[in-house]
């Protein structure tokens, strides 16, 4: 008789032990913070019985989770090759016929390819750099903040700086010597072309950060 008394006991203990694990795993687990109701809502009548009780919280997504996805990347790109072809023919003189004669060489490797090659292969490294403006801008008030295309553009010195960082990194380790050459033959003025497609790069953030993104 006791020995059934105390094997009763055993599962009740056991059978508590394991509501509390389980309780305290439900409500403690996962990346973010869950939520769980004071009591459960279905047994109010005010939530079916199907319905998750436990919310995650979201959390603030960087630039590269927003337009690098599978389905955002090859039309950013294409956007940037037609931006970056736009920029390049509003050259002029003849510092403008020198970016074209560079641009037309690089535009025939890899069988008229090379623009969109190069674009992707850079993407990643220049949505990184402008991740920290997208960070800075989203701490802005929100009543009162510019857009983010123009939130970028009057930060287009440091920008600017961003951008030319990327790919003077690709170039200490390219191997292409034709690109290499052509790279170092247009770094002098790249600062100020750059600076140039700026407002442009903005105009592609807003555009996929936050007009596609709604």
């Amino acid at each position: 008789m006791w020995r059934l008394v105390s094997r009763v006991q055993r599962t009740v203990q056991n059978h508590q032990s394991r509501r509390i694990q389980s309780r305290a795993l439900r409500t403690s687990c996962g990346e973010g913070t869950f939520t769980a109701p004071h009591r459960p809502l279905w047994r109010l009548g005010l939530q079916k019985p199907n319905t998750p009780k436990y919310i995650r919280t979201n959390t603030m997504a960087n630039l590269k989770e927003i337009v690098l996805t599978e389905e955002v990347r090859p039309k950013l790109i294409r956007d940037c090759a037609t931006v970056l072809n736009e920029e390049v023919n509003k050259k002029k003189g003849v510092k403008g016929l020198m970016i074209k004669g560079g641009f037309k060489v690089i535009r025939k490797l890899e069988n008229g390819r090379m623009i969109e090659r190069a674009i992707d292969f850079l993407l990643d490294e220049f949505v990184e750099e402008l991740d920290a403006y997208y960070q800075s801008y989203l701490q802005e008030d929100e009543a009162s903040r510019p857009t983010f295309s123009m939130y970028i553009q009057q930060r287009e010195n440091e920008v600017t700086e961003s951008l030319l960082s990327v790919t003077d990194r690709r170039r200490q380790r390219a191997s292409n010597k034709v690109l290499i050459a052509t790279y170092d033959k247009l770094r002098g003025v790249a600062a100020k072309n750059v600076k140039e497609g700026v407002p442009a790069v903005g105009r592609l953030m807003q555009k996929y950060a936050f007009e596609l993104n709604t």
